[in-house]
């Protein structure tokens, strides 16, 4: 059976990224709540990071990885009351093929760490194994 939840995967690491930065603690956050919970998305089917990352800023953020169900590479029902561990104030893009743009994505992060993330360019936001 092939799974393609690695967008979920991927806009979690970097909210979890993120949010060590931000506080100094790695929490584990749950991919699972994506698949249930961000319509924007096609679940295992596929789906985008900033999609994903619009309904974590939405959503106020995700759960805990401990603090929802495990991991099953398939879609489930929404558990609304999860609460959350982690959350975002925005994103933005970075353009395709700039490097001074990614360079400056890295340092705001690092810098300033106001919560946000920046986005990869478009041919690598579809994810797929």
């Amino acid at each position: 059976m092939r799974a393609g939840c690695c967008w979920a995967f991927s806009a979690v690491a970097a909210v979890e990224g993120l949010n060590k930065l931000k506080t100094g603690k790695l929490v584990p956050l749950s991919e699972q709540q994506l698949l249930d919970c961000d319509g924007g998305d096609d679940g295992c089917n596929g789906g985008l990071m900033d999609t994903a990352f619009k309904f974590i800023h939405k959503n106020n953020g995700l759960a805990a990885e401990n603090g929802y169900d495990p991991y099953a590479a398939r879609e489930g029902l929404c558990n609304k009351t999860a609460v959350s561990s982690a959350m975002i104030s925005g994103y933005e893009k970075v353009p395709a093929n700039n490097e001074f743009a990614l360079l400056q994505a890295v340092a705001h992060q690092r810098g300033h760490q106001r919560g946000r993330t920046r986005m990869w360019p478009p041919a690598l936001r579809r994810w797929h194994l």
